[in-house]
């Protein structure tokens, strides 16, 4: 080659090189607009010029110097850099400007990857900070290119580039917002956020990037993980080299928290708290996201790295004074977050130096006599510590004042003992809890007053609702003489509605059950007639006994209306309705299913597991259970019930196993079923009619009467409503939890026969619920096959049969996928014959090709 052509080549490589990639031909092997541009660029302007730069392209193209087919890059990456430089150098900046203005549109987001590049030669660097500067296009109206997607991007490439120049727009954009405005602006939001991440590693952008960061959090409107409050909270993690958030020192972090947690906003304040969190990390479970310290050929930052570990250490002693100090200003929400990220760092921080330990101990002491601070959460943390930690803290000779400061904390008095046994469940409690509790109730009965000063806390939610049961059937065992009975009924009746509790009552009456079940029983007729005590009586009743009276009482409430359908939610659950007999049951039904309450009805799927579940249960009840399955709250449309009432999760699955059950013992209404299910499938207004049981139970009903269900589906086909596209998906086997798909139950004759009915209707339809799949089998026909052999005439059937076909969801490369789907094709037309058939596959073969190349082109575009 000689030295002419030689700096053609280099001058059509250089060109390329400003650009991650180039779209270089359309379909047809036409150029695209971007090649044609690009060979001006570089020169090469009239035919014969245009032709050269093309035969050029392709000989660096076989010398995998440019690699892609529809989009070319030049490779290896240094290569590129190195000709981009070259470029740079010999055309300067204000050339650099003359492209920039000059480029299509389409070319920017390309160009902008090579802008990080750019920064590393003298006349890119110069070019990158007057685009930054005061009178260019990011202050433009306020800084409104930086709310549209492309022009954030480009502004994070040239942050990228010089993200020390670059904050001074950004400062411009964001302090001229409102919290309100920052809170509207979505497009664009996340290449400034990644822009600020480029910022904060640099130590001299720090504190300016990371006030900008705390803005957006504050009008946070992202999900993300690495959104801005994300990334705001980590910057104060103590990581060090690779996991350090950057250069900065975490002590000179600080100032920006202590600025947080002053200000007016509490959004600030809770953002400080948290990023505070952050900074009371365990160093062994320290994570980072790798990515915003490589910036483009940028030396990477000098990450902050302790001298010795005392500087870690500091370093938490003040980030934990900074928030103890803070409590006593911090408005309640904060506060209790404050505690909150405390007492989630005790772990963690404890046992890595007895320093840090002894701090943590007397920080605790003092939590606990806060008024403001629940001493229960101090309890559950140091009992937790001690429990789960002790080897630690023995390596560092802490072991025995923790395990003294817990015993002080919560074992030292009848109260404090109370406290953490009935108040809390704790796991490093379950093998002494049962014990204790034995140990307190004795002591009540030996000192009732202890009892008495407890029982408006027991009579509320705050205790740990299962060991307050359980501390009061310790009770009721015990007081032979019921004297704390009245006492805690009263309690419960002036305790606040919203934080009146049962539980511990509860737990007496299932103690008084045992040994004295009248007392109980006067208890419940006492609960009945209070107006506060009333809603929880079907609940006292479940969670004590179960008694044949309690039926009959609940009987009576129901016909008297003194119990709301919500107060019955209980008695579907743990199989309560097995301790009512047969008649009661059904008296209990009948009387829900009377009353038409939506509510009640959608307990009773679950409360009939009594019938279906247990191997001894009675046989389902003809006329009740019919009634049942066919109820409005089920499945009428006209009403949304699952907007209206809390609808348990499962009902459906609940409401398709009595069906089930219900069509095994009475066959002969099948049909009943049948057509309930067919008149709501895929009803999203019902609550069973869109579930994928209903279509599993249709399944079933299929596979076992496939004739006469085939007769009714074909009914809901004629009538060609709304129904019809939860057939065609549940025909094709679309649900997953249906193993097959169902019009294989079908006699294909049957199929050939319903199309003949009305060929010109029908046979559309049909090519919409086949399935679209192309096979050679002696034992199976191909119903998509034999569709086209036999219809594959109409051109409405061929198309149907296409949308089917390619009506489909994939994992990996689209054009991998098509390429697979032609492969299957083209081997199964190997072994056809019929022209119908062929013209079909013929057609889909063109359509596949043509997906495969546009394809191909989109992921070489996005770089896969």
């Amino acid at each position: 080659m000689s030295e002419q052509e030689s700096k053609k080549h280099r001058r059509i490589l250089e060109v390329f090189a400003l650009f991650d990639k180039v779209e270089w031909k359309l379909k047809n092997e036409e150029r695209s607009e971007e090649a044609r541009w690009l060979a001006e660029v570089a020169g090469f302007e009239d035919r014969e010029e245009e032709i050269e730069f093309n035969e050029i392209v392709e000989y660096q193209r076989k010398r995998g110097i440019l690699t892609g087919e529809y989009y070319l890059t030049v490779t290896p990456l240094p290569l590129a850099t190195h000709l981009l430089g070259s470029w740079l150098q010999k055309h300067g900046k204000t050339e650099i400007e003359e492209l920039f203005e000059q480029m299509p549109p389409k070319m920017f987001s390309h160009f902008g990857e090579r802008i990080p590049y750019m920064a590393a030669y003298r006349p890119g660097r110069q070019w990158i900070v007057e685009r930054l500067s005061q009178d260019e296009m990011f202050y433009e109206n306020d800084g409104d290119l930086l709310t549209t997607e492309w022009g954030s991007y480009l502004f994070k490439q040239f942050a990228e580039a010089a993200p020390r120049e670059a904050i001074n727009p950004l400062e411009h954009f964001i302090e001229h917002q409102s919290v309100n405005k920052l809170l509207e602006f979505t497009t664009g939001r996340r290449n400034i956020v990644r822009s600020l991440q480029y910022m904060v590693v640099w130590e001299d952008s720090f504190k300016r990037a990371a006030k900008l960061l705390l803005a957006l959090a504050e009008a946070e409107n992202e999900e993300y993980v690495n959104n801005a409050s994300g990334i705001f909270t980590n910057l104060f993690s103590p990581g060090w080299g690779k996991l350090a958030p950057t250069e900065t020192a975490p002590q000179d972090r600080l100032t920006v928290l202590e600025q947080a947690i002053h200000s007016d906003s509490e959004k600030r304040q809770l953002l400080a708290v948290k990023a505070a969190g952050a900074g009371l990390q365990n160093p062994n479970r320290i994570t980072k996201t790798v990515g915003p310290e490589y910036q483009g050929s940028r030396q990477s930052p000098d990450f902050w790295q302790p001298e010795t570990y005392e500087d870690l250490f500091d370093y938490y002693r003040t980030v934990w004074e900074f928030l103890q100090e803070e409590l006593d200003e911090m408005p309640e929400q904060v506060r209790d977050e404050a505690v909150e990220v405390m007492l989630g760092a005790v772990r963690g921080l404890t046992k890595l130096h007895p320093s840090l330990s002894q701090m943590i101990r007397s920080s605790l002491e003092k939590l606990s006599e806060y008024d403001l601070v629940d001493k229960g959460r101090v309890i559950r943390t140091s009992v937790d510590l001690v429990h789960y930690d002790s080897d630690e803290l023995e390596d560092i000779e802490e072991v025995e004042e923790w395990q003294s400061f817990v015993v002080g904390l919560s074992e030292d008095s009848f109260d404090s003992q109370i406290e953490r046994y009935v108040g809390l469940h704790l796991l490093a409690d379950e093998d002494v809890y049962e014990e204790k509790l034995d140990e307190l109730a004795v002591e009540v009965i030996e000192d009732p007053q202890k009892l008495k000063s407890h029982l408006d806390w027991l009579a509320t939610i705050v205790p740990n609702q299962y060991r307050a049961r359980e501390f009061g059937y310790e009770v009721g065992i015990r007081d032979e003489t019921n004297s704390f009975l009245s006492d805690i009924v009263t309690a419960i009746d002036q305790a606040s509605d919203d934080d009146r509790s049962i539980s511990f009552l509860s737990g007496y009456l299932s103690a008084l059950h045992e040994r004295d079940e009248v007392a109980r029983q006067e208890v419940l007729d006492e609960v009945q007639q209070n107006d506060n005590l009333r809603p929880y009586l079907v609940k006292l009743i479940r969670l004590s006994a179960v008694t044949s009276r309690d039926a009959e009482r609940i009987v009576e409430l129901i016909r008297k209306g003194e119990v709301s359908a919500s107060s019955l939610r209980g008695l579907e659950m743990g199989g309560v309705s097995r301790n009512f007999d047969e008649q009661k049951f059904r008296e209990i039904v009948g009387l829900l299913l009377e009353t038409g309450a939506d509510e009640a009805v959608t307990i009773l799927p679950t409360f009939f597991h009594y019938y279906v579940y247990p191997n001894d249960a009675p046989k389902l009840p003809e006329e009740l259970t019919l009634e049942l399955l066919n109820h409005p709250a089920f499945v009428e449309s006209e009403q949304d019930i699952a907007a209206n009432i809390a609808v348990r999760q499962g009902i459906s699955h609940d409401w398709k196993e009595i069906a089930h059950e219900y069509i095994q013992q009475h066959p002969d209404h099948i049909k009943e079923v049948l057509k309930t299910i067919l008149d709501i499938l895929g009803d999203r207004s019902s609550i069973i009619g869109a579930s994928p049981e209903i279509k599993e139970l249709l399944y079933d009903i299929l596979r076992e009467q496939p004739e006469e269900t085939w007769s009714k589906i074909t009914t809901v086909l004629d009538e060609r409503d709304e129904r019809l596209i939860s057939l065609f998906h549940w025909f094709r086997g679309d649900d997953s939890r249906i193993d097959g798909k169902p019009i294989e139950y079908v006699s294909p004759y049957r199929i050939w026969e319903w199309i003949e009915d009305d060929e010109e209707a029908n046979a559309i339809l049909a090519a919409q619920i086949v399935p679209a799949e192309f096979f050679h089998s002696d034992e199976h026909a191909c119903l998509a096959q034999e569709l086209l052999k036999r219809h594959g005439d109409r051109e409405d059937v061929r198309n149907e049969l296409s949308a089917n076909y390619h009506t489909e969801s994939w994992m990996g490369p689209e054009s991998k996928h098509y390429q697979q789907k032609k492969a299957q094709l083209e081997s199964f037309k190997k072994d056809e014959s019929n022209e119908y058939v062929l013209r079909w596959i013929n057609d889909e073969i063109d359509i596949l090709e043509d997906r495969i190349e546009r394809a191909k082109k989109h992921e070489e575009r996005l770089g896969l």
